[in-house]
Parts: C-alpha cells; sequence; structure tokens
C-alpha cells in the first residue's frame, strides 16, 4: 500500500479492504475519538507528521501492529476492525489480520445461516 500526501483515504480504505473483504480501516483525527474522518480527505490534508512510503499488508502482521505502523511511521491515526455489518466485538489483541478477517466471515455466515 502506497502512502503519500496526494492519496485520499478511501482509496487506501479499498486496497486494504481488497486484501481483507471482512474488516475494515478508519481513519480518526485523535486516536481516543470515535470520530472518523471524511473518506475523501487526501492523507497531507489529515496527518501530523510521518512520511511517505510503502506498507506491505499480509495476513500475518498484528492489527495493532498495523495500526501503531499508520501513527508512528505515517503519522496517520487508524483502527482496525470488523466491517460494518458484522456482529460481534473485535478483540485485536495478539490478533493477525488473517485470524481477524477469519473470525468476522464466520460471524457473517452465522449471521446468515441462523
Amino acid at each position: 500500500m502506497r502512502i503519500a500526501n496526494d492519496r485520499p483515504l478511501n482509496e487506501l480504505q479499498t486496497e486494504f479492504s481488497s486484501a481483507f473483504p471482512f474488516l475494515e480501516i478508519t481513519f480518526h483525527r485523535e486516536s481516543t475519538t470515535t470520530e472518523r474522518l471524511a473518506p475523501g480527505l487526501r492523507v497531507g490534508e489529515v496527518r501530523n507528521a510521518g512520511g511517505s512510503g510503502l506498507l506491505y499488508l499480509n495476513g500475518d502482521l498484528s492489527a495493532t501492529g498495523v495500526e501503531q505502523t499508520f501513527e508512528d511511521v505515517f503519522g496517520l491515526r487508524a483502527n482496525i476492525g470488523y466491517r460494518r455489518g458484522v456482529q460481534g466485538h473485535c478483540y485485536k489483541a495478539a490478533k493477525t489480520l488473517r485470524e481477524l478477517n477469519n473470525r468476522a466471515m464466520q460471524l457473517c455466515q452465522e449471521i446468515v445461516f441462523v
């Protein structure tokens, strides 16, 4: 994933969702707020520091580690969770992106078949 000032947040979200279709990544002004940034904003409009670069996403990365990388390296406050419509809490502690995505997929299937 290329992180650069000219990229809209929704492009990052789409790229993330392509790799992990049952998860979503959202961006926030403050790490303690639930207020999401508008997806049409560009990275350069919302970051407080950090540079441009590449973030290689794979299923073995922890969700909290990816969030921390977004903040430490790219100056973006990100939150990874289940996509909208997936019922259940997203417990991220020591969970990989693959584990979270698989759990969200199971939850979706349980909703459909219940």
